[in-house]
């Protein structure tokens, strides 16, 4: 089934130069509408999922598929080394290059993902200093708890600390890492934003949502995801901290079942609880954008996304 929405429609013939941006929580049909849009409007599939940049983990962060492209290129997918660190600022960097080289080209360029930061830093025209990796000083943040972390960075920045939320690890670890090494919070600065965009944000109810997370978890053990942690494992033997291939969801408790400290069955759970947990805080950052049109990730039908429901 193809979905065909009319405001995008008239979007696109108004901004021959327009960009379409794809969005929502993991696991709510993303990627389909986005090679929909794209077979539609003679478009290219851009990723904005930050795990989905990394190589060898195509199975682990549930990249496209051949049949799923559908014959559309795809740009920015399994291009990074999983053990090298990535960042928003290299995100920005190349996806305003590929941005650019779609359009000149004449194609509609279609951005998908979920990670809110990438995207924003494309739509909103965010700017970034650059921070250098402090690698020393990542490894004794990584031995404080979470709430530690956050007591600490609220300490020094409490805006920021609002804003990633308690639970956040890794952005929690990023921010205390920048704020210690500049001496001062980093400000995305705004710049002119050379494009224009239609933002579609695709959902499912929660209830659906999360049987789906759980199913997916089950077909990854199925497909061969401990075979796909356990050959990047023996691939890349000194493990990297952060903004790596090794965060993306599923390695780190994998690599607990690997080392005995958990079971198979604890590993399944805490991938399907750790993940319903983060599509829940992709709603939580998308839900406040009044930018975006929200459909239903199975049909197509506009929603409102400040309902119960979700």
């Amino acid at each position: 089934m193809s979905f065909f929405i009319p405001k995008i429609s008239f979007f696109i013939h108004d901004h021959p130069k327009g960009v379409v941006v794809v969005t929502g929580p993991t696991c709510s049909g993303k990627t389909k509408i986005a090679v929909d849009m794209a077979l539609q409007y003679n478009g290219e599939v851009i990723n904005a999922d930050s795990r989905q940049m990394f190589q060898d983990l195509s199975l682990t962060t549930a990249s496209p598929t051949e049949n799923e492209k559908c014959g559309v290129p795809h740009h920015l997918f399994e291009c990074i080394a999983p053990n090298t660190s990535f960042t928003v600022v290299d995100f920005k960097k190349m996806a305003d290059e590929t941005i650019k080289d779609v359009l000149k080209r004449g194609k509609t360029p279609v951005i998908c993902g979920g990670t809110g930061l990438y995207i924003n830093a494309i739509t909103k025209g965010f700017s970034f200093g650059t921070c250098p990796p402090h690698f020393e000083l990542r490894e004794k943040l990584e031995k404080f708890s979470t709430i530690t972390l956050w007591e600490m960075l609220f300490q020094k920045d409490p805006q920021k600390a609002e804003k990633i939320g308690v639970y956040n690890r890794k952005y929690l670890i990023r921010a205390l890492e920048i704020f210690e090494t500049l001496q001062s919070p980093d400000k995305p600065r705004r710049e002119a934003v050379p494009y224009d965009f239609f933002l579609l944000g695709v959902a499912l109810p929660r209830k659906t949502l999360y049987e789906k997370i759980n199913a997916r978890v089950e077909k990854m053990f199925l497909e061969g995801f401990l075979e796909e942690v356990s050959a990047l494992v023996n691939k890349y033997p000194d493990i990297p901290q952060l903004d790596s291939g090794f965060n993306a969801h599923g390695v780190p408790e994998a690599l607990q079942y690997f080392s005995g400290e958990i079971s198979l069955e604890e590993l399944k759970e805490k991938m399907k609880q750790n993940t319903r947990k983060y599509a829940k805080r992709q709603l939580t950052w998308w839900r406040k954008d009044e930018r975006i049109l929200w459909v239903l990730g199975d049909t197509g039908a506009e929603i409102h996304i400040r309902s119960e429901e979700f």
